[in-house]
């Protein structure tokens, strides 16, 4: 009789096995969670690295264009926003083309939407140690141009670089004229950054700032002929997957003083 007793008390009542169960998943809903803002915070700081590195790279490619610039007979060094000056591209952006964009393809956008006015473009004669011919070596002096393709489908740009041999062809303004009759080939524009969301520059000359630049202007007697002494470029970007945008992070914001035309004799 008491062995029959025991065996009947050996098991869990259905009680029992529901408050199993259900610490069970309570402690599993804990370690998902716990696991998610892990992951979450590692993706974040990710996002971060790859969008700080980019930065970084832009930056290194502005700052030895900006430091090798230089003006001779053809008085090249514009810094435009993307509400005022237009550069000939194809529609995708993917090289040289014949459609007219204000430097981005943000077709829906007014031309004069004050949006346009966070990116902006720059054209300049360069001694840049960034520069190489198809065979690889150095072309001591180029021609450049920075604009800023824009996705209106991701709400994000790509920083652009166009470069062309300054010895080897004549040089002819990139803004307002078609980078195809250039003869610019594709191989001659470069995606130097990813995930812009502000692409702006500012110009530093005798102790004013200024908000564009035009050294080929004969009427304006401060910009004419001459090149500024500092650019200050900043950039607001995010990580070019857009998980900074998906997770509504605000974009890193780096800013930096570059000097103009200090590797020049």
């Amino acid at each position: 009789m008491s062995t029959a007793r025991q065996r009947t008390r050996s098991g869990f009542t259905l009680v029992e096995l529901m408050v199993a169960v259900a610490l069970a998943l309570i402690l599993m809903s804990v370690v998902m969670l716990v696991f998610s803002q892990a992951l979450g915070v590692f993706r974040r700081a990710q996002a971060t690295t790859e969008a700080i590195h980019s930065a970084q790279v832009a930056l290194d490619f502005l700052g030895k264009d900006l430091e090798g610039a230089y003006l001779e007979t053809e008085q090249v060094f514009l810094g435009v926003r993307a509400d005022t000056a237009l550069v000939w591209v194809d529609s995708n952006h993917n090289g040289p083309g014949d459609d007219p964009v204000a430097f981005d393809n943000d077709d829906p956008v007014p031309f004069d939407d004050p949006k346009k006015q966070e990116r902006h473009g720059l054209e300049l004669l360069s001694m840049s140690l960034f520069s190489f011919d198809e065979a690889g070596r150095p072309v001591p002096a180029v021609h450049v141009l920075y604009y800023v393709s824009w996705d209106a489908a991701t709400q994000m740009g790509r920083l652009i670089r166009c470069t062309k041999d300054r010895d080897a062809n004549p040089v002819t303004q990139f803004i307002g004229n078609s980078l195809k009759d250039l003869g610019l080939a594709p191989e001659d524009t470069q995606e130097i950054a990813y995930g812009i969301k502000q692409f702006r520059l500012r110009y530093f000359y005798k102790g004013v700032w200024y908000d564009l630049w035009d050294s080929t202007n004969a009427g304006d007697a401060i910009q004419y002929s001459k090149k500024p002494d500092l650019v200050e470029v900043q950039l607001r970007i995010v990580d070019s997957d857009g998980f900074m945008n998906k997770a509504n992070s605000n974009p890193i914001v780096i800013r930096r003083l570059i000097p103009v035309g200090t590797v020049v004799p």
